[in-house]
């Protein structure tokens, strides 16, 4: 008769038996994304796996085939029931998608400065202007400093999370937009980076 269990042999090594301990956790997004499942890691001790960060494309969290060109981060924050919990980190554009950005005949402006939201959390915002058409450099000024009175303001009645929101749903550059056209007109707004500024 058969045993349907079998030992170790004697020369496994201690590493290979502790490797054979490891099993697949799943991780899970905040209450923003509904919870969802984003990822997966192979793990001795869950715990461990606190503190790391995971990468996913923005079309896998929305559905939306639009935001294909973004990446969202997203940190482990904690342990239970065997799942992992992250909560989002940073948005990003795409690397190879940012030389894209240039057009003919019009301006392409950028900027990052660091804002300070309701719940107390530094974020770093990184947006990109590109104008209607070719304009001086005084305008150029002009927009960066009334865009960062725009973002100083929203930040600081809105916490990390729910601005974070703002940011991948295109809330926020809508708002900005409609309020930098006192200043001059502007043809797209994008934020090529929102991050947590440790």
């Amino acid at each position: 008769m058969l045993s349907l269990f079998r030992m170790p042999k004697e020369n496994t090594s201690a590493a290979e038996l502790k490797k054979k301990k490891k099993k697949w956790i799943p991780i899970f997004s905040g209450k923003e994304f509904n919870e969802k499942e984003i990822g997966e890691t192979f793990v001795e001790d869950s715990e461990k796996a606190v503190g790391k960060t995971i990468a996913v494309n923005l079309t896998t969290m929305t559905g939306d085939p639009k935001k294909q060109n973004f990446n969202i981060t997203f940190k482990i924050v904690d342990a239970k029931d065997n799942r992992l919990n992250a909560s989002i980190t940073g948005y990003f554009l795409q690397v190879a998608q940012k030389k894209r950005l240039s057009r003919k005949d019009k301006d392409k402006l950028e900027d990052s400065f660091v804002y300070k939201t309701k719940d107390g959390i530094d974020i770093a915002i990184k947006p990109v202007f590109i104008t209607k058409s070719l304009t001086y450099h005084s305008k150029h000024t002009l927009i960066r400093h009334e865009s960062r009175k725009i973002l100083s303001e929203i930040a600081k009645n809105t916490a990390f999370t729910p601005l974070m929101k703002s940011i991948i749903e295109g809330n926020l550059q809508k708002d900005m937009k409609s309020q930098l056209k006192k200043v001059y007109p502007i043809n797209t707004i994008l934020i090529k980076a929102a991050l947590i500024n440790n």
